[in-house]
């Protein structure tokens, strides 16, 4: 019987790397059309929408925004903003792993 080669370091790295995308992933394809490509809220659609998307970016958002606001915005959405409930088409799990992501890549805070 032949022995399966171990994946290379490169291969390794990939898979532990993919194991992280699920918030960047979910940022780009639900989120960014509206917060931005660097959470800074500036996009076309921002132009129409009132009040403008959360610029994650900003010391405001910094200071105001705890994790926890964060999942509840995400999963209930805001009223009177344009920001929709997610919870019925993103998995509390993927709900935080997409806040996670906003936090560190766009806030530069780690929790």
């Amino acid at each position: 019987m032949e022995e399966s080669p171990q994946p290379s370091l490169q291969e390794g790295v990939k898979t532990v790397a993919s194991r992280r995308l699920p918030g960047k992933k979910i940022y780009r394809e639900t989120c960014q059309v509206c917060h931005g490509e660097k959470g800074d809220g500036r996009t076309f659609v921002a132009n129409v929408l009132a009040p403008p998307p959360r610029d994650f970016t900003s010391p405001a958002s910094k200071k105001e925004l705890t994790r926890q606001r964060m999942i509840r915005s995400v999963t209930e959405g805001r009223p009177k903003t344009a920001m929709a409930s997610w919870k019925t088409r993103l998995t509390p799990k993927e709900i935080r792993a997409v806040v996670d992501h906003i936090r560190k890549e766009f806030m530069k805070l780690e929790e």
